[in-house]
Parts: structure tokens; sequence; C-alpha cells
């Protein structure tokens, strides 16, 4: 406690936390005071050693803060009415995705060359980018753009969300999707950086994608515009390939296979790894995560994921070798 290494204090109230809820459901009993027992102790502890060390305190504080807003609703009284936890992917399940959905895999499930190329895109959209599945197909072939920075010197690329206005659809222009995606919300519409690699594989997707009048990105094999019952069969297809090491380790989380949301997840917190490369998440971090995401300003979302930030800091999600999934995801950071 007394080098104010937050990191492993957090570690520490995490693992409590974990045990007083895992007791509370146990014995039917309401633990929330010795929660709150456990912030008040820390807050009089760092009030104290406020007087003796340098400023360093004033910064524990603030993230003690941010611990106790992100669990400001937690009850530890016995029912399990907690929100489901939001869990980021292994690096081990997300490498092993990686290998499933490249097109010149021996393990890609999927039997055409034009199948395999826009899967690999749909994988990659979803994990770099963390939109949503009715995000994804709402875009439009011109949706991806790129642009040589000068200042930077080199190649940027984004994607822009956005929805059509009704004035400016064709009037044949009806969705034949049922239901149709949508935007969640008008701040969805937003730009958001790619990398060169994501790039690539959208430039390769569209040599093959199919001839079609519709503008959508992503088409059936048939050329209509991809539904979001397909998105699911194709990770039902994908986790179907999985080896028995990733299927070990989806069960240690109570998962079965993996679903399009799981990479939103797995974005987000990973993306606020990124964005605390210290292990000290702050306001900045969160408005980050904000922003990037398209959360309204009153939304609980970041906070939710504040807490998925801070509850795998002592599980195996955590404990990955940080580099392997840099590997795996490759230059999803450098597009920032």
């Amino acid at each position: 406690m007394t080098l104010l290494d937050f990191p492993k204090i957090r570690m520490c109230l995490n693992s409590h936390l974990q045990k007083l809820n895992n007791d509370a459901t146990r014995r039917k009993v309401n633990l929330t005071k010795r929660w709150s027992w456990c912030i008040k102790f820390l807050d009089y502890v760092l009030e104290s050693l406020g007087k003796l060390e340098d400023d360093r305190w004033l910064d524990i504080r603030s993230q003690v803060k941010l611990l106790q807003t992100a669990y400001g609703n937690f009850s530890l009284d016995g029912r399990d009415k907690q929100p489901a936890p939001l869990r980021s992917l292994p690096s081990t399940v997300v490498s092993d995705l990686y290998d499933i959905f490249d097109p010149g895999s021996a393990r890609n499930p999927f039997r055409s060359k034009r199948t395999r190329s826009r899967n690999y895109l749909i994988f990659l959209t979803l994990l770099q980018t963390g939109i949503r599945r009715s995000e994804m197909l709402l875009l439009y072939v011109d949706s991806v753009n790129a642009e040589f920075d000068d200042s930077a010197g080199r190649l940027i690329s984004w994607v822009v969300l956005s929805d059509l206005d009704e004035d400016e659809k064709p009037k044949w222009l009806i969705d034949p999707r049922s239901p149709p995606p949508n935007l969640k919300n008008p701040i969805a519409r937003r730009n958001l950086p790619i990398s060169e690699e994501l790039l690539a594989v959208h430039d390769e997707y569209l040599e093959a994608r199919p001839t079609s009048n519709w503008p959508f990105l992503f088409l059936s094999q048939r050329g209509r515009p991809l539904s979001m019952r397909q998105v699911n069969e194709i990770f039902l297809m994908a986790s179907s390939a999985l080896s028995p090491d990733a299927v070990r380790t989806l069960r240690r989380q109570g998962k079965t296979n993996v679903q399009p949301h799981d990479l939103r997840h797995t974005c987000a917190v990973r993306r606020l790894v990124g964005y605390c490369p210290n292990g000290k998440l702050d306001e900045k971090a969160i408005e980050k995560l904000r922003v990037f995401f398209g959360w309204h300003e009153k939304s609980v979302m970041p906070m939710r994921y504040a807490r998925a930030y801070f509850e795998t800091e002592s599980d195996t999600v955590r404990q990955d070798n940080y580099d392997n999934y840099v590997a795996a995801i490759r230059t999803v950071e450098h597009s920032s």
C-alpha cells in the first residue's frame, strides 16, 4: 500500500470483490457493506499518506474514484441481478480465429474463395473496429476511404459509419432484410481509423464481391444484402473449427461458441488497455472509449467496460501474453 502501486492495489480489491460476491451468492447474505468498508479504508489510508508522501496519492485517489464509479451500483446481497459480464476473448481464441478465418488456411470451413474473402473481412472489421453487427451490415461499397498523409508520411484509412437520409435514398432502395440493420442512435454516425491490414483485406474482397445493384458492402453468394442471421451462422461455423485448447478456454468463460458481439467486447477492453499503457485508468481513457464506440455522454456502457477492465486484472484474460495478442490483432493500434 505504501508504495502506491495502484495496479497491484486494484488487483487485490478485485480479487476480494470476487470473493465477497461468491460468498454472498453461496451464503445468501448481503455483503455490500463489507465492500463499502474496503473502499472507505483505502480512501482513509490514501488520505493519511497524502500528508507524508508526494503528489502521487492524488492520482491514486482519482483512480479509486473511477473504481468506485464503475462499481457504483454493485450489490453483494446474494441475488444474481447484476448485468451479464462483458468479457474480452483471450488471445488464444483470437489467434485461433485468425487462423480459421484466413482465406488460405486449411482450417477455413468456408467453401468458395469469395465467401472466404468476405468472411475474413467481416471478422477483421468486427475485431479491429468493435462496431456492432448491424452497423457493419450498413456499410456501403464506398464507406472505406484512404489518402496519403504528408505530415505523417504514410497512408491513412478510415471507415465511415452512417446511414442514408431518406431524401438521399433511391426510391427502389428498400432493405429486404428482416429485421433491417440500423444505427443505434445519431451518435453512432462516426469515422473510425482502420489498419493497413484491414484496408488491404477490404480491397481484396471488393475484387471478389458479387456484381450487384445493392450498394451494401457485404452481400450473400446470391448478391443480396447479408443479414444478421447469416452473420451469426458464419460465427457458428467458425466456432465449430476452434481448436480443443480454444474451446476449453471459452468454456472457462461459460461460453460454447464465439458470437459477433464478443469481438466488440474484445475490441473495447483491449482498446481500454491500449489507452492505459501504464495500467492507469483515468477519465481521459474513458472519454476516448466513449467517442470511439459512439456512446451518449449519459451512457453507462463506458463504465461497464471499465468494470470489465478491472475484473480481467485477476483472470486468465489479463494474464495473457500481451505480445501474443498484439501479434494477432496486428496493426490496429497504429491506425488510431
